[in-house]
């Protein structure tokens, strides 16, 4: 009987701490917009963002993507799966950035459930689509669980830049994943 308290409490002890650390960091989307120049940077809200060159005439929000996730009602024990996510539309000068949720199980008492959702996002200028679905952020090769929604590593970042070289648009994409010993930052 002691036992089965003891773990009892150990389970809800270790659901208590992944919880409140994903309140603390969230499911964080740090926009950096300078509108007059369509330049735009993404990242998890960790890194230090745009250079100061362009740090005068950027506008920067976050946004906590977690709050976009939509569910079941809950059951006769009050819990609820994960059915999708609304989606947030942002504009940055001529560009168009689409945000979602993203998650790694519909159940959140699965299999990684209670891990920190992250951010998916999707570039557009104008109609046509420039980059994405894009993962922000980390995701480890050895868990099935990291290719749930985005395919992990292919379409995860860390950051994407976004700017103009006279007409033509210009995509940075910044990969924590390295193959090579080399990192994976392309440019489009």
């Amino acid at each position: 009987m002691i036992r089965e308290l003891l773990v009892a409490f150990t389970f809800i002890c270790l659901i208590t701490q992944t919880v409140c650390a994903q309140d603390e960091d969230g499911a964080r989307l740090r926009i950096s917009c300078a509108n007059e120049s369509s330049r735009l940077h993404l990242d998890a809200g960790s890194s230090t963002g745009p250079s100061s060159a362009h740090a005068q005439k950027t506008k920067t929000t976050t946004i906590d993507v977690a709050s976009l996730v939509t569910t079941t009602n809950e059951d006769v024990h009050g819990d609820v799966m994960r059915t999708g996510s609304r989606t947030l539309t942002r504009h940055c000068g001529k560009l168009t950035l689409r945000i979602r949720d993203g998650y790694y199980n519909n159940n959140p008492l699965g299999e990684m459930g209670a891990a920190d959702d992250y951010p998916i996002v999707e570039l557009f200028e104008g109609t046509r689509r420039i980059a994405g679905p894009l993962a922000i952020g980390s995701c480890d090769t050895a868990v099935n669980r990291s290719s749930f929604l985005i395919a992990c590593p292919d379409s995860w970042v860390t950051e994407v830049d976004v700017f103009y070289v006279g007409a033509k648009v210009r995509i940075r994409l910044k990969h924590d994943n390295q193959e090579n010993g080399k990192p994976q930052n392309p440019t489009m």
